[in-house]
């Protein structure tokens, strides 16, 4: 019934922002309602707040035999309902094909979840449904991505219970933290084909994950974070592969002075989560993992460097990413995004290319 109430109201509120427009046409010079004053009392009207984007992406590679691609990277749609102390938080992202192999669909939630702030808890929130995991720094501000993120670490959503919080100290420090438990993996991330356990066909489940993050203000522009993260979880991999125990910890750095900013956020993993990589035939269980970065924004510009690496120590292979990029900024809702992706792999001294490209994004917002 709820949802027939919102229908419904929708739709008269669309009319009647129809009729407000007609209004406006009408006696604009009247002092009328502007177009955007029609919009404003819609959206304030609704029960619910609602944004939402999309993401051109132009690939060119500079690889033989590799072919350029334009496509809609995804769209999405955000929408949140509070009443009182509680919540509700959904994303849904649409595209035209499925984003990796083993999605479901083309249409996917990225995040889903219901929400309780505790009027005593000074900013607490707990969440239950699908969330993003808050290990480490939770992500280097890119497009393209980096090796924790092709390997399943990072922009990564679960199934469970998720307490997150940051709480003032006093007018130069403030603390931040989370604790949370899946159940299971939420069965989608950016992890590429046969990188993480839920591209071959398995379950993470009853991951435990937590993180402490102080931070310090020194002077008027200054400001430093430091962290550490652990996490523990089940592989629950295909047979006849036993089931592997991961542990990971991480230990994440960030300087914000002014226009720059310089990051690290460094991660060991015991235990293997995935079978055949980083070779066929091996996994390793013993791996080390780094994103890293520096930003400087200027105007409407914001140059970037990244540096990311994956130290698969078993089998003696290590992959590394360098990206420079830029972002301009044309408006609040409308930006242009440029990187170059330099990644390299090494296996026990012999270089190969894993990739070499320009990518050219185009992202608006409302």
């Amino acid at each position: 019934m709820r949802c027939f109430e919102i229908v419904v109201g929708a739709s008269a509120l669309v009319s009647f922002g129809g009729f407000l427009h007609a209004q406006t046409v009408e006696t604009k010079q009247d002092g009328a309602l502007s177009e955007q004053d029609v919009r404003d009392i819609v959206r304030e009207s609704l029960p619910f707040e609602v944004h939402g984007g999309v993401l051109l992406w132009h690939y060119e590679p500079f690889l033989e035999n590799a072919e350029n691609n334009t496509e809609i990277y995804y769209a999405n749609l955000v929408l949140d309902a509070e009443h009182e102390d509680f919540g509700f938080h959904f994303e849904p992202r649409f595209r035209d094909t499925k984003l990796r192999p083993f999605f479901q669909s083309n249409v996917w939630a990225q995040e889903m979840y219901l929400s309780w702030s505790p009027p005593s808890s000074e900013g607490g929130i707990l969440k239950a449904g699908k969330v993003y995991s808050r290990f480490g720094r939770f992500w280097d501000g890119v497009f393209y991505g980096n090796i924790p993120y092709f390997d399943g670490l990072k922009l990564d959503p679960d199934m469970g219970l998720s307490w997150e919080q940051t709480r003032k100290i006093d007018e130069r420090k403030s603390l931040e933290y989370s604790l949370q438990f899946f159940t299971r993996d939420g069965s989608t991330n950016g992890s590429l084909q046969g990188r993480d356990t839920l591209s071959i066909g398995g379950v993470e489940r009853n991951s435990v994950v937590g993180r402490v993050a102080p931070t310090f203000t020194i002077g008027e522009n200054t400001s430093l974070t430091v962290g550490a993260s652990a996490m523990s979880f089940q592989a629950d991999l295909p047979a006849p592969t036993p089931n592997e125990d991961v542990t990971r910890w991480n230990l994440e750095a960030s300087m914000t002075r002014g226009p720059v900013t310089v990051f690290g956020d460094y991660t060991h993993q015991s235990g293997n989560h995935v079978v055949d990589f980083p070779v066929p035939g091996a996994s390793s269980d013993d791996i080390d993992y780094l994103m890293s970065g520096l930003a400087y924004q200027w105007d409407d510009w914001t140059f970037r460097y990244t540096y990311s690496f994956g130290d698969y120590n078993d089998e003696d292979i290590e992959e590394a990413l360098h990206m420079p990029g830029v972002v301009y900024q044309i408006n609040p809702h409308v930006s242009v995004w440029l990187e170059y992706v330099y990644w390299d792999r090494d296996d026990h001294g012999d270089s190969s290319i894993v990739d070499r490209s320009l990518n050219l994004i185009l992202y608006a917002s409302f």
